[in-house]
């Protein structure tokens, strides 16, 4: 049974022998019947740690094989973190000159690498299986090159100085040619913010498009919980990309799998100046919303939904002539900060006579 257990473990175990002055010869012994790359974990009183992180060759041997110590390995993993070399970090304070095009070899680049980085992971994960591993799989950029000058920047762009519009920042997104392996492993996907020392600042991210296709790909019914991300900034010149931006998420948001019950949101901030109060509700034009009308429907299935800075029409409150009421499953539904249409005007107004600006219930009833 000891000898079956993966190397982490029994260094966790061999770590708490060691702080109750427990002899570890006996574990030294069990680590010779495991692979050669999983000796020597007890060197004398203390553990040795290997750097912290494996390359994906070194994750696919720890834990891919039918071997005892394999399956063991694969049952005890709980949650990985997998990063994607890209090999430009694109900063979101710069400013645009003329000639400036968001379709340059350096978005291209990043695009590509991206589309070639993310499918050897779920080729891996689709020898998992899908009832003794359900793992949890964070996905982020890692940037092999940090410009910091003028020089090194987009095309076309320049450092911020506050007087012209600044770009729109880069998220990587997926090409209509990049076939991604089916894994059923995954139980919750997410796209968390990643820290660059090299420029501090953070790691670019995933748009919310490439994220519910990577989505797509966690096939069965493991996968529970699902993160949309949106932590970038659209300047207000540029509000047509919002527009562009939830059409496009609107228009993938049926990829989503119907296993999926909590679904958290959160969306790209319009850089804006708040304006003046308004002194009465927003009204809202009736026109159709592909993202509101995509997130009524895939919000039949959930229990939780979470959304934060996303405008919502009325039609994600719409029901269809053949439901019985709004919402089947929903027990939770959570809007959080709204401040901007999807044109970036102002939606908070005075309520009552504390002259605080903000969102009030008279804003929901409105919907």
């Amino acid at each position: 049974m000891a000898a079956e257990l993966p190397q982490e473990i029994l260094s966790i175990i061999a770590a708490y022998s060691a702080a109750d002055n427990q002899k570890l010869a006996n574990y030294a012994l069990v680590n010779r019947a495991c692979p050669s790359q999983t000796t020597e974990i007890v060197v004398g009183d203390n553990l040795k740690f290997k750097k912290r992180g494996l390359t994906l060759e070194q994750f696919k041997s720890a834990t891919s094989g039918p071997q005892n110590w394999c399956i063991a390995r694969r049952k005890a993993v709980r949650r990985i973190i997998y990063r994607i070399a890209v090999p430009h970090w694109l900063d979101d304070a710069r400013e645009k000159e003329d000639g400036f095009f968001y379709d340059n070899f350096m978005r291209r680049e990043n695009d590509g690498a991206f589309c070639k980085g993310l499918p050897p992971m779920f080729e891996v994960l689709s020898t998992w299986g899908d009832k003794d591993h359900p793992i949890s799989l964070s996905i982020v950029l890692q940037v092999e090159h940090v410009y910091t000058s003028d020089q090194g920047g987009e095309p076309f762009t320049r450092s911020y100085g506050g007087f012209d519009p600044l770009v729109t920042a880069y998220r990587a997104s997926l090409r209509s040619d990049c076939n991604i392996f089916i894994a059923k492993c995954v139980a919750s996907l997410d796209f968390p913010e990643a820290w660059t020392p090299a420029a501090m600042g953070s790691e670019n991210g995933i748009s919310p498009s490439a994220a519910l296709k990577i989505s797509a790909a966690c096939g069965g019914d493991q996968l529970l919980c699902m993160r949309v991300p949106g932590e970038f900034m659209i300047p207000p010149h540029d509000a047509v990309c919002e527009v562009q931006e939830r059409d496009s998420t609107g228009n993938n948001m049926h990829l989503l799998p119907t296993s999926v019950r909590k679904l958290d949101i959160d969306w790209p901030w319009l850089d804006t100046d708040e304006g003046p109060v308004r002194t009465s509700p927003p009204t809202f034009a009736l026109q159709p919303d592909a993202l509101s009308a995509a997130l009524h429907t895939v919000s039949l299935q959930l229990r939780e939904l979470h959304t934060e800075k996303l405008h919502l029409l009325p039609d994600v409150f719409r029901c269809s002539s053949s439901c019985s009421h709004h919402w089947p499953n929903l027990e939770t539904l959570e809007l959080l900060l709204i401040p901007y249409d999807i044109f970036g005007i102002n939606l908070q107004y005075d309520h009552e006579v504390t002259g605080e600006p903000k969102l009030s219930n008279d804003y929901f009833d409105s919907l």
